[in-house]
């Protein structure tokens, strides 16, 4: 094997240096860049007696570079049982503890200095705020130890658990990286809406609990990869507190590998923190399913800190795990009170206390593709509405819904609920309202955001 042959099969290893996070092998100019710093880095490194010259990838593992064309592939499908209990998903505090595990700064120079066929790179990740992708975000930043404002791969990933009491990890490339290098080192939360974003279609990796660590990877053959003449890509991942294994690989069309580490997996050992496990998010497991074990909307609630906008509270939220609730009038669930919308999703419930006068601003955000409403109970044992207008129906004044997402517009969903201070001439009373956050038209959301604020008459 020539120096440009072993250059492209040290760079087919590089390409596999992080859980989630090869892309599906896409390659460009700029990764023939990054192989020529690389190799220069490993010229720098010092001087060690066991630092070795790289061992060669076997010869009936032939690597080739070739452009790469994702976009113009169909998406691959993904096969996913449909007869899984719903009440299998794991709960809040496990997603938060692989969210939290993913969250940080990582490297893997002390693997590079022990093996010369690793290379030293740094990962670090940090929470962003993107209610149309889900509750739990990380932007992502790989760079190599020794140029590290010049980053070669920037993702989303998109946490959340699955039916089949799975965690998974779904993963998003950016449209305008360039505009969020050093995005972590950033002071605040940095937003992102569904159109900053390209889903990697095949590429999600699903972990499972062991008792100690997450272990996992990539399913079958549906993430497609181009990079050195491979048809597809796989990655193994165990996620520990402390670390995480990556061991990315890519296969032709016969199952031999044709790029990715041959030595087994990347190690990256977290250097930021010791990992804390977060308080859990608003909207537990099995709680706020109905009003009669609804959640608190302020006790559930994140204050937000210097607000930019009008609203001055947050709930990053799931919903239920059944549909109890639906306003269309045929669905035969309370509150049955208007004739269109269909609000067949899973929903979740949050107790209210108002007072006369009291005005409520709500946001709704929804995962993209998704419908959204919000209405309210005023009785939790009869699943009446509060007909404030009188009106025998619940319209703009006690319901607010995107509708149908295939006709209208699905950005965040705005509506204002006041608690009159009389109705058809008689003074209202301090009470309890039941505020329920549904789905519309569709069941396949798992998470919301919720924003909102009061302002009251004193």
């Amino acid at each position: 094997m020539n120096l440009k042959s072993k250059r492209w099969v040290e760079f087919g290893a590089v390409m596999a240096v992080f859980v989630f996070a090869f892309g599906c092998g896409e390659s460009s100019d700029e990764n023939v860049e990054l192989v020529e710093m690389l190799e220069d880095d490993r010229v720098r490194m010092p001087n060690d007696s066991s630092i070795e010259t790289a061992p060669e990838m076997s010869s009936d593992m032939p690597i080739v570079m070739v452009d790469d064309a994702m976009e113009d592939e169909e998406p691959a499908s993904m096969d996913t049982p449909m007869d899984i209990p719903m009440d299998n998903r794991p709960d809040e505090t496990m997603i938060l503890r692989a969210f939290d595990w993913l969250n940080g700064r990582f490297d893997s120079s002390e693997q590079a200095r022990q093996n010369p066929a690793f290379f030293s790179i740094q990962l670090e990740s940090c929470r962003v705020n993107a209610p149309e992708i889900g509750a739990h975000v990380l932007y992502v930043e790989q760079a190599s130890m020794r140029s590290l404002g010049e980053p070669y791969r920037q993702r989303l990933y998109h946490v959340t658990g699955t039916e089949t009491g799975e965690i998974t990890s779904t993963i998003y490339s950016l449209n305008n990286p360039g505009s969020a290098i050093g995005l972590c080192a950033r002071d605040g939360i940095a937003d992102f809406r569904i159109t900053d974003v390209t889903e990697r279609t095949g590429c999600t990796v699903f972990l499972t609990w062991t008792g100690d660590e997450f272990t996992g990877g990539t399913r079958g053959e549906e993430c497609s990869s181009r990079l050195g003449g491979a048809s597809y890509a796989t990655s193994e991942v165990v996620l520990r507190a402390d670390a995480l294994e990556s061991w990315d690989r890519g296969f032709d069309s016969n199952g031999l590998q044709v790029w990715g580490a041959t030595e087994g997996a990347y190690i990256f050992v977290r250097r930021d923190r010791e990992p804390v496990m977060p308080d859990p998010m608003p909207v537990p497991a099995g709680q706020g399913e109905t009003c009669e074990d609804a959640l608190s909307l302020q006790d559930d609630s994140l204050a937000m800190e210097d607000p930019e906008g009008p609203y001055t509270h947050r709930i990053d939220g799931q919903f239920g795990i059944s549909n109890d609730y639906n306003p269309l009038e045929a669905s035969g669930l309370a509150p049955g009170c208007s004739i269109v919308y269909d609000a067949l999703g899973n929903d979740v419930v949050y107790s209210v206390d108002v007072e006369p006068g009291d005005v409520f601003s709500f946001r709704l955000t929804m995962p993209a593709g998704s419908a959204g409403g919000l209405y309210f109970l005023d009785s939790c044992e009869n699943g009446t509405w509060p007909d404030n207008d009188l009106s025998g129906a619940c319209g703009r004044a006690e319901y607010r819904s995107h509708g149908n997402c295939d006709f209208n517009d699905c950005s965040p969903l705005e509506w204002q609920f006041e608690w009159p201070t009389a109705v058809d001439g008689q003074p209202t009373e301090p009470t309890t309202l039941f505020l329920v956050v549904d789905e519309v038209q569709t069941n396949q959301a798992q998470d919301f955001q919720l924003e909102w604020s009061k302002t009251s008459l004193d």
